[in-house]
């Protein structure tokens, strides 16, 4: 893990440049644009520093494509240690606690409900946002379900508390 954090310094403290999950990942983080919150970087082994979720709630939101670094969401599992990488090179440790999955009633839309797949619970996209992202320091990670030829069919949270 050591030369994975030296390649991605770039000096600056307060910015995300990676996450590492042993035998799970290893990702560059890139910021997305201030004028596109709903950028999503389509980079391979790459996931997207959520912007809104720093703004609003103060946590760490990482996006990325289910068909590129995305997939690699689907491999984390409670417990295993997550750590976030500075451009500095310190680094901060969150574990894997649950992962939530919905179905987007509208998938292309960015104000879509959503249906917890677990207990069939029907959330708002404000609702679902402060229930994945909010509560207590954590990393949020967050990719789309495919299903069919529905590429964004649904959401896939993993939260990740501080350690």
């Amino acid at each position: 893990m050591d030369t994975f954090i030296e390649n991605l310094k770039n000096g600056n403290a307060g910015q995300v440049v990676g996450v590492y999950v042993e035998d799970v990942l290893s990702l560059r983080v890139v910021q997305q644009p201030s004028s596109d919150a709903a950028y999503v970087s389509s980079v391979p082994n790459t996931a997207t520093y959520f912007a809104m979720v720093r703004n609003i709630t103060g946590n760490t939101g990482l996006l990325a494509h289910n068909y590129l670094a995305g997939a690699y969401f689907f491999n984390l599992r409670s417990g295993q240690s997550v750590t976030l990488i500075y451009g500095d090179g310190t680094t901060d440790e969150y574990v894997v606690s649950y992962a939530e999955e919905f179905q987007a009633l509208s998938p292309n839309s960015p104000t879509s409900n959503f249906v917890n797949l677990g207990s069939g619970e029907t959330l708002s996209s404000t609702d679902l946002f402060y229930r994945v992202y909010s509560g207590g320091t954590r990393t949020t990670f967050q990719t789309c379900i495919a299903q069919g030829n529905e590429d964004s069919w649904g959401r896939l949270f993993v939260i990740a508390p501080l350690e």
